[in-house]
């Protein structure tokens, strides 16, 4: 459905157009049971896909309105007054309405005790280029204590819905999971990263892996990537944006990291080093900015101009190639390090 051509255009975020357009989508789902000829069940299916469709809109302009450095951040003071449940359907809505290829396909680690992966699929693209209404998680799992292994497949939609049972002895809760693949997508998607058609750090005459000769030097598809290496460097004071580069490229799972100073690259797979660049010049931000959460603080054209004039030049070139021209390369903790000590130590490293 075209918002522009189906939905009716909402002038500003505030709490009232939140209620009321909830209302219309709450109201429009109530009524689509009982008896109803197939005419008005059509209808009114229709009605609540409109709402959930302004519902969208509206929370995908209140996010244009933050990231605006210059627009009034009490016009989306209204989420941070919704309980989590609608916080979290909220937030996966918000990734919905920009399109679901931006929550990339692989398998990513999760914080849910017993899981050991969560693979997300992207379903068929549909003949007629109708954006996708849903993507799937694969969840494997391993009970502690008997180490039996099983393992389930959940649909996330567009309305913010976990469908799927959460099979016997689990140790979490349908909302724990819903909570956690939030964090997921916030995590490898959202609006931090920028997708990009640049490689980054391609693979150059290498022959060990970065480690110590532990791993190789090429990254495989079968890797499990470590959220945790994503969202330590995405929740830096410092960090203005995040991108990505082209998904054609070996090295794939590197990501950039753009900073007031300096450009931090890292593939979050075992094996591969950080390569901090230094920028030639310090990109302008205000403090008003850094004090914003990191997918408010630079807008779009912000972001276009950094990577032009501070990427570029770093565009394609290999890690050898990238040392050679200043970078810094710095050797992960080891990763039998717990999670706050990790980040103890690679902060350390940073400073340094």
């Amino acid at each position: 459905m075209n918002h522009s051509e189906n939905t009716v255009p909402i002038e500003t975020c505030s709490r009232e157009a939140y209620e009321s357009v909830t209302r219309e989508y709450e109201e429009t789902k109530a009524a689509i049971g009982g008896d109803k000829t197939d005419e008005e069940l059509l209808a009114l299916m229709a009605a609540r896909t409109n709402a959930g469709d302004k519902l969208a809109l509206l929370y995908n302009q209140a996010w244009d309105e933050a990231i605006d450095k210059d627009a009034d951040l009490n016009q989306v003071a209204a989420f941070a007054k919704l309980s989590r449940r609608e916080q979290l359907q909220e937030l996966l809505r918000r990734e919905f309405s920009r399109g679901v290829e931006h929550i990339p396909e692989g398998r990513f680690t999760s914080d849910l005790p017993g899981v050991e992966q969560l693979t997300v699929l992207h379903h068929q693209k549909s003949a007629d280029k109708v954006p996708s209404r849903s993507f799937a998680v694969y969840v494997s799992h391993v009970d502690p204590k008997t180490e039996k292994r099983s393992a389930e497949t959940f649909t996330i939609t567009n309305e913010g819905h976990i469908l799927g049972i959460i099979p016997r002895g689990w140790d979490f809760t349908k909302e724990k999971l819903t909570e956690e693949i939030v964090h997921l997508v916030d995590d490898v998607g959202g609006t931090f990263f920028v997708d990009t058609a640049d490689m980054i750090l391609p693979p150059g005459n290498w022959e060990r892996g970065e480690s110590g000769g532990k791993e190789g030097s090429r990254g495989t598809k079968e890797e499990i990537v470590d959220r945790r290496r994503l969202r330590f460097f995405k929740n830096q004071p410092g960090a203005l944006f995040g991108f990505r580069g082209a998904a054609s490229t070996q090295w794939e799972g590197y990501h950039g990291f753009a900073f007031r100073d300096r450009i931090i690259l890292d593939a979050p797979k075992v094996g591969n080093a950080v390569y901090i660049l230094p920028l030639s010049g310090e990109f302008p931000v205000s403090p008003e900015q850094l004090s914003l959460p990191p997918g408010f603080r630079v807008g779009k054209e912000e972001r276009e101009r950094y990577l032009s004039k501070h990427w570029t030049p770093f565009v394609g070139l290999t890690k050898m190639e990238s040392l050679e021209g200043g970078a810094t390369r710095i050797i992960h903790p080891d990763y039998a390090t717990v999670d706050d000590q990790w980040e103890k130590k690679m902060r350390e490293k940073l400073d340094r």
